[in-house]
C-alpha cells in the first residue's frame, strides 16, 4: 500500500488518471459533501480544465474527504487501484462532450485490481454492464456506489479479472495478428 495512501480512512473511492475537462469533478464535489464519511482519492496529474470542472475541482478541494495525491509512474497504479475500495470512472458526456466517443483504457487496469467499477454511461462501457456499474443518471452514482462498498459491486472479483485478461494488450495484438494473416 502507497504511504501517501496508507494515512486516508475506508472506504476509499477513486480515480485514476488524467485529471481534466473529463471528470465530471461538480459530480465528486456533491458526492463528497452528501457522504463525508466517504474517502475521494485523485490519483493524477491536473491538467486543461474548463470552466465547470475548474469549479467543480475548487469545490473538491475545499472538501477534507477529498484527497488529491498528484501523478505518479504508470508502474506504481496498481499499488493504488488495488487499495481502493471502489475505482470510478466519472466522467462528464453527453451531446457535444468527446467523452461519448472515447474508450477509457483504464477501464481494463481497474478491472485487473479485482475492485468494483462505477463508470458514467458512456457508450463504449456499457458492454461491460456485468462486472461495471454503469450509471446513466448523475442521481445514481451515490447508490452505485453504496452498493460496491456494501457488496462488492457487478460481478465478482474473479469475473472482473477475466474480462480484464481477455482485454490485455497481448490478447489485442494477437487478434489484431490474426485478423492481418487471414488477409
Amino acid at each position: 500500500e502507497p504511504a501517501d495512501l496508507a494515512a486516508i480512512d475506508h472506504p476509499r473511492i477513486a480515480y485514476v488518471g488524467n485529471l481534466n475537462r473529463k471528470v465530471d469533478f461538480p459530480l465528486v464535489a456533491g458526492l463528497a459533501e452528501a457522504r463525508p464519511a466517504w474517502q475521494f482519492v485523485f490519483v493524477g496529474a491536473i491538467g486543461r480544465l474548463d470552466p465547470e470542472t475548474e469549479a467543480g475541482l475548487a469545490r473538491c478541494r475545499e472538501l477534507g474527504n477529498v484527497h488529491f495525491l498528484g501523478a505518479k509512474d504508470h508502474h506504481q497504479l496498481p499499488a493504488y487501484t488495488g487499495h481502493m475500495d471502489v475505482n470510478i470512472m466519472c466522467y462528464r458526456y453527453g451531446e457535444g462532450l468527446w467523452s461519448d466517443g472515447g474508450y477509457p483504457l483504464k477501464l481494463h487496469e481497474y478491472l485487473a485490481a479485482g475492485k468494483p467499477v462505477v463508470g458514467a454511461g458512456l457508450p463504449s462501457l456499457r458492454p461491460f454492464s456485468e462486472v461495471v456499474a454503469v450509471v446513466r443518471e448523475p442521481g445514481e452514482w451515490e447508490k452505485a456506489i453504496e452498493a460496491a462498498i456494501a457488496g462488492g459491486g457487478v460481478g465478482t472479483e474473479a469475473e472482473r479479472q477475466a474480462v480484464a485478461r481477455d482485454n490485455s494488450w497481448d490478447r489485442r495484438v494477437a487478434d489484431l495478428d490474426g485478423w492481418l494473416g487471414s488477409l
